[in-house]
């Protein structure tokens, strides 16, 4: 059978069941129950992952108090009407798509009774735990599609959406999160803002490593468009020309307008950016350029430098 993509995950309509899982300090893959009405909630609801994994309420708090600290919360749907292969791996900071295959086969752990467990019983939990934290750390790591774990960077992504149609649903949850629609663009297109897809690998076979600094940790790395993605057609979104492959604190600046690069590849800073400052991006040196442009970049960077740097002067 086909394997779902993230886009058909995403707008998954029929399904019985959100599963939630987590694992702590103290125990390795505890059942977090089921009560959940879509993603949105597991992930942002008041018992979802954001809340636990940042802003713990009382509630979550005792139960961190009594498992431990939290490392990952896992999230997928199941269905019995369609092969739903994706699910969510989540930490303090980000989201990952990642086979359920990888995860679901794992041995769930009681917490019954869990006062009367023993130190030594709770100890040889969290032996269990700290190997269960390792294998998922792997599993995260080679997921290539991430996710920011934040409201904001979903309703960015409504933003574009909404920019360029007004037609049907757009992926399940969020139009329940965000109340937007979707165009009919490729899938390639969604899933290039979703989890920078096809673009993004493209921009990793092109580039290996981050164009300024060197950086080739590509799961640390951003798939960053030269010319905004709202303001870009559908070529111009897919164009491997109309990118740059940035470490995420370069990734903000020239996304922020505080940067841009020449044609000739020179790295240019706005006054509003002190230079004892480039050290929060990942810059340790004044002058940066980016090796490895084509003419084909130009068109793009000239639009970036015209009416994305400085726009707040503009």
């Amino acid at each position: 059978m086909k394997k779902t993509s993230i886009e058909q995950f995403l707008n998954a309509k029929e399904f019985q069941q959100v599963k939630y899982f987590v694992c702590s300090k103290g125990v390795a893959w505890r059942d977090c129950g089921s009560d959940f009405l879509n993603i949105k909630s597991a992930l942002f609801g008041g018992k979802g992952a954001n809340k636990l994994l940042n802003e713990p309420t009382t509630h979550l708090s005792s139960q961190i108090s009594r498992y431990g600290s939290p490392y990952f919360c896992a999230i997928w749907l199941i269905s019995e009407h369609e092969k739903l292969d994706i699910a969510l791996l989540v930490t303090d900071n980000e989201i990952a798509f990642v086979p359920v295959s990888s995860i679901d086969g794992f041995s769930k752990v009681s917490v019954y009774n869990w006062g009367s467990k023993s130190t030594i019983e709770k100890t040889i939990l969290m032996q269990e735990a700290a190997i269960m934290k390792t294998k998922l750390e792997s599993i995260f790591s080679e997921a290539s599609d991430k996710i920011s774990l934040s409201e904001t960077d979903f309703h960015k992504f409504a933003e574009h959406k909404v920019e360029q149609i007004q037609s049907s649903d757009i992926i399940d949850d969020l139009v329940n999160f965000l109340d937007i629609n979707r165009s009919t663009e490729s899938s390639a297109v969604v899933k290039s803002r979703v989890g920078q897809g096809q673009f993004r690998k493209d921009l990793i076979e092109y580039w290996g490593q981050c164009a300024v600094t060197g950086c080739d940790i590509h799961y640390l790395l951003r798939a960053s468009h030269i010319k905004p993605w709202a303001e870009s057609d559908d070529r111009e979104r897919l164009d491997v020309h109309n990118g740059l492959l940035l470490i995420p604190g370069l990734d903000l600046a020239f996304d922020a307008g505080l940067i841009t690069f020449l044609p000739t590849g020179e790295m240019q800073i706005s006054k509003a950016l002190p230079v004892s400052k480039l050290a929060y991006l990942g810059v340790y040196q004044v002058e940066q350029k980016i090796k490895g442009l084509q003419k084909k970049h130009a068109q793009y960077l000239e639009y970036h430098k015209q009416y994305v740097f400085e726009r707040w002067l503009k």
